[in-house]
């Protein structure tokens, strides 16, 4: 934040305003805001479909806030238990209704599978679905290996035991 000349304390009032002033711009649209004032028809081309998924990061309280009144999806930090991304989800959903929003912001979770793991593809549906259960829309597997070979063995392992079955 020092090198970026912004005050720690105001990234998250500048985060928000900088999201609205993309919105804007994707729409060809002037915006004179707090922090940054945009003129009109700076950005081209336009994105073909009038805007491009925001996805706020985090696990604050202010980000799930964030990502409730303005994202279209959250990326949590690390890992989550279910019961945990489940708590996590409830303060965006809250947050969503409580601004009116009526588009569902999407969830992203990750979860790390094994080769141990992955020979019980019944156990890796039923991960899976109990992140769906808490709220999640997307999952991102994560398989830790030393090799890109092993990556791609994991990779396909993973399509096999869990992805043809869902």
């Amino acid at each position: 934040m020092d090198v970026s000349g912004i005050p720690f304390g105001r990234r998250g009032k500048i985060a928000d305003e900088y999201i609205q002033v993309l919105r804007s711009i994707w729409r060809g649209r002037p915006f004179q805001g707090r922090f940054v004032s945009v003129p009109p028809h700076l950005f081209k081309p336009l994105p073909s479909r009038g805007t491009i998924p925001i996805w706020i990061g985090g696990n604050s309280e202010a980000a799930l806030r964030r990502a409730g009144r303005l994202g279209n999806g959250w990326i949590p930090m690390g890992s989550h238990t279910p019961e945990e991304l489940g708590d996590l989800v409830g303060i965006i959903s809250e947050t969503s209704r409580l601004t009116g929003r009526e588009d569902p912001v999407s969830i992203c979770c990750n979860h790390a599978f094994t080769r141990e793991k992955l020979s019980d593809p019944r156990n890796c549906l039923d991960i899976v679905e109990s992140y769906g259960d808490a709220g999640a829309t997307h999952m991102i597997p994560r398989f830790e290996v030393d090799s890109t070979s092993e990556m791609a063995e994991m990779m396909e392992a993973f399509a096999e035991a869990v992805i043809t079955r869902l």
